[in-house]
């Protein structure tokens, strides 16, 4: 009944605040958590996966976000991320969110791009989580570096832009994977980039919010 239905919809709210709270924790205090391994790693690919099957893209983007700083405070945790399955979820995010943008009304699957881009780039920094990444390309089971370069595309989010460029840049590391990345045309899409770029506007426009 009413009970039941109103009980149900204050728990998701908990857990929405739950998540963003710990989004705060690590944007405002990366550094100080670092020295700390984020032990949720396989609940919150759990939670990814139930969201984005559901297509609830602002639940989905609001997890990235936590996964991306966490991610990002420390590369031991990055590894985590790798073992709990996170790189190839996070692809799939990105696959999914990138064919979306145009559509996007209220900015939902940007922001999950932004964020899932940024939580590869923090994988790719390791030598394991690079490993990984070559591992779902070569397989087929996610095409992550594809997905990474058309990040380069997406001009209507800067952050998702860097986050392609980072991701790329450490991606090529790995030779095997720098090979797809030249597949996948990245230096057309730097060239693009480099010619399109007018620093008149971006010192009289406002700049993009904080990375995540």
């Amino acid at each position: 009944g009413g009970e039941g239905a109103d009980s149900e919809a204050e728990e998701k709210k908990e857990r929405r605040l739950l998540v963003e709270a710990q989004g705060i924790l690590y944007q405002r205090c990366g550094a100080q958590l670092s020295m700390y391994r984020y032990p949720c790693y396989p609940m919150l690919c759990g939670m990814v996966e139930q969201k984005l099957t559901r297509g609830d893209a602002g639940m989905v983007a609001s997890l990235c976000r936590v996964v991306s700083l966490s991610a990002a405070a420390d590369t031991g945790n990055a590894d985590e991320l790798v073992l709990a399955g996170g790189a190839r979820l996070l692809a799939e995010v990105l696959g999914k969110y990138l064919q979306m943008v145009d559509e996007d009304l209220d900015g939902t699957c940007v922001r999950s791009c932004l964020t899932a881009s940024h939580a590869l780039a923090a994988i790719a920094q390791s030598s394991a989580g690079r490993e990984e990444l070559w591992r779902i390309e070569e397989s087929g089971e996610s095409r992550v570096v594809p997905r990474m370069v058309a990040c380069l595309t997406l001009k209507a989010s800067p952050g998702t832009v860097a986050a392609g460029i980072h991701g790329v840049i450490a991606m090529s590391e790995h030779d095997q994977l720098l090979g797809r990345v030249l597949e996948c045309g990245v230096v057309w899409r730097l060239l693009e980039l480099v010619l399109s770029y007018d620093p008149a506007v971006e010192s009289s426009e406002p700049q993009e919010g904080a990375p995540l």
